[in-house]
C-alpha cells in the first residue's frame, strides 16, 4: 500500500525513485524477490521529467531483468532506448495505457504518462532523425497531424 502514497504524494515519485534505484538493498530486493516493482518505477521515471537522468539507469536494469519480468512499461523503455522501435514503442504505449487505467495505484497518472511518454517518443525521435515530417511525427505519437 506504501505505492498509493507514492504515486499520490508530491514528493513520492521524486522518493520512489531514490528509495528503490539508487539504493542497493532495495534495489536487490526488486531484483530477487519482486520484480513487478519495476512497473512502478519505470512509471515515476517516465512521469517525473525532472529525472530523466535515471533513465539510464532503470533501463540497466530492465534489460538485466527483462528475463524475469515484462509488461508494457518496462517493454516501452526497451522499445524506445535499448531497440530504437518507434512503431513498438507506440504499440507498447498503447497497451501502457491499459495496463494503467486497471492499476489501481497507477490510474491517477494516466494522463501524465501518455503525455511524457508522447515526449520521450519526440525527444529521441528528433535526435535520431535529421528530417521529420509531421504526418511521420504524428503517427508515431498516436496522434493526428492536426494535434
Amino acid at each position: 500500500w506504501s505505492l498509493f502514497v507514492f504515486f499520490n504524494h508530491a514528493m513520492g515519485r521524486e522518493l520512489i525513485i531514490e528509495t528503490f534505484l539508487y539504493r542497493p538493498h532495495y534495489l536487490n530486493a526488486i531484483q530477487t524477490m519482486c520484480p513487478h516493482i519495476l512497473r512502478y518505477l519505470a512509471t515515476a521515471v517516465i512521469i517525473n521529467r525532472g529525472r530523466r537522468s535515471a533513465l539510464k539507469d532503470l533501463v540497466k536494469v530492465i534489460q538485466q531483468e527483462s528475463y524475469t519480468y515484462r509488461d508494457p512499461i518496462t517493454e516501452f523503455l526497451e522499445h524506445l532506448y535499448v531497440n530504437f522501435d518507434f512503431d513498438g514503442a507506440r504499440q507498447k504505449l498503447h497497451e501502457c495505457q491499459t495496463v494503467l487505467f486497471n492499476d489501481f495505484f497507477l490510474i491517477s497518472c494516466l494522463e501524465e504518462f501518455v503525455e511524457n511518454a508522447r515526449l520521450m517518443i519526440f525527444e529521441t525521435f528528433c535526435r535520431i532523425h535529421q528530417c521529420i515530417s509531421i504526418g511521420m511525427l504524428a503517427e508515431k505519437l498516436n496522434m493526428n497531424p492536426d494535434e
